[in-house]
C-alpha cells in the first residue's frame, strides 16, 4: 500500500501531541496505528491484536524510540551539566522525616 506523505498532514498535529503526551518508556513498548481514511491514531502495546475492515498503518515505535535516544545521548556533552557549587551533604534521620528541613 502507497500513501502520499500530504495525505498525512492532517493526523501531524496530533501525531505530535500524542507522543508529547506519552512517556518514552510507553512509547518504547508501543506500536502506533494509523487510520489514514477517518484522520484516527491511536497508541496500543506493541503485542496488541489490531482487527479492523479498513486499511491501517502500523508502526512500531521501539526501533524509532531506541534510535532517537541514541541520537539523544551521541549529541550530549558530558560537560554541559556543571558541578555545584557545594557539595552535597547528608541530612539526619530526623530532617529527612521533615522534607530534609533543618
Amino acid at each position: 500500500m502507497a500513501v502520499r506523505v500530504g495525505a498525512l498532514t492532517p493526523i501531524a498535529e496530533p501525531l505530535f501531541e500524542l507522543c508529547n503526551l506519552s512517556p518514552w518508556p510507553t512509547l518504547e513498548r508501543a506500536k502506533l496505528v494509523i487510520d489514514v481514511a477517518s484522520a484516527q491514531l491511536q497508541l496500543r502495546p506493541e503485542l496488541a491484536e489490531i482487527v479492523s475492515d479498513q486499511p491501517l498503518i502500523t508502526i512500531p515505535l521501539g526501533p524509532m524510540v531506541a534510535r532517537l535516544r541514541e541520537q539523544l545521548l551521541a549529541a550530549s556533552d558530558d560537560r554541559e551539566q556543571t558541578s555545584l557549587r557545594f557539595p552535597p551533604m547528608p541530612i539526619s534521620a530526623s530532617a529527612s522525616a521533615r522534607g530534609g528541613r533543618l
